[in-house]
């Protein structure tokens, strides 16, 4: 068996091939792409290679990429790695090796890797908050305007269909463009919104959670995507954890000490 240590960068990955015997068999520089991948590993049996890269931005295509060639791919937690690796020289040569070392040795602190079909949800429900946040914007340099231009115009919400009707009369050239902005995004976020609803991949947990009080479809799917196979917590308290919903903790001799929600983990569950 062989044992890589993927170094991922936004143009380059820097890799080490070890052996069972921990020698080094390859290590070099190669670009982000799937010909300079191939060079590298090819000369390989999938079947006899694992791999291991950290959790990073960019992550998501080479894995499923290694996966589809039949490569045995982990994904490892950085901060784990971190802490495990011993290594005070940090660098990408150093990095690579460790990571490969750290997988010959059954040491790899592993992050979660949702299925597919649940990434693709979470990237879904992400984009739908993205959009959420620019028309918020965009209605709030609307109402910026109206304020600077001392434009009285009655509406308790000034977006509603009558509203957003008076807003064009001003037939001012700031406010259409902002209204023509808004009216896309609001095409878009309706869109979303019924991809989501006729989710084939919506589980028996998403319709689980709408029978709670207050918990729509998409507040639903928002849960799902980023919890996962909920079965990857022992507890609900590792589930809070998760979340950063834990009060902070700072022990000193024999007083403990609790402060704030932590806030470590998935900002949008929480």
């Amino acid at each position: 068996m062989f044992y890589a240590g993927f170094d991922i960068h936004q143009k380059f990955i820097y890799a080490t091939i070890l052996d069972e015997k921990s020698q080094i068999v390859q290590q070099g520089k190669f670009l982000t792409n799937v010909a300079d991948l191939d060079n590298f590993l090819g000369f390989l049996p999938p079947k006899q290679v694992k791999v291991v890269m950290e959790s990073c931005g960019i992550w998501e295509d080479f894995y499923d990429l290694l996966e589809s060639k039949g490569y045995d791919v982990c994904l490892a937690n950085p901060q784990g790695v971190k802490a495990i690796a011993s290594a005070k020289i940090k660098n990408d040569k150093v990095d690579s090796e460790v990571l490969a070392k750290l997988l010959k040795a059954d040491l790899i602190p592993k992050s979660y890797i949702p299925p597919k079909e649940i990434r693709e949800l979470r990237y879904l429900v992400r984009h739908r908050k993205i959009l959420i946040k620019h028309r918020t914007k965009v209605k709030n340099n609307i109402h910026q305007i109206l304020r600077m231009k001392n434009i009285k115009h009655g509406f308790r919400d000034v977006f509603t269909q009558k509203g957003v009707k008076y807003l064009k009369t001003l037939n001012h050239g700031r406010i259409n463009c902002f209204l023509k902005i808004m009216e896309t995004l609001d095409i878009e976020i309706k869109d979303l919104d019924k991809g989501l609803k006729d989710n084939k991949t919506s589980s028996k947990e998403v319709h689980l959670l709408q029978s709670m009080p207050g918990i729509g479809n998409y507040a639903a799917q928002v849960i799902q995507s980023e919890i996962g196979d909920i079965s990857r917590f022992l507890s609900p308290k590792k589930l809070c954890n998760y979340a950063g919903i834990v009060p902070s903790q700072n022990q000193s001799a024999d007083k403990d000490y609790k402060g704030r929600i932590t806030k470590v983990g998935s900002r949008n569950l929480r």
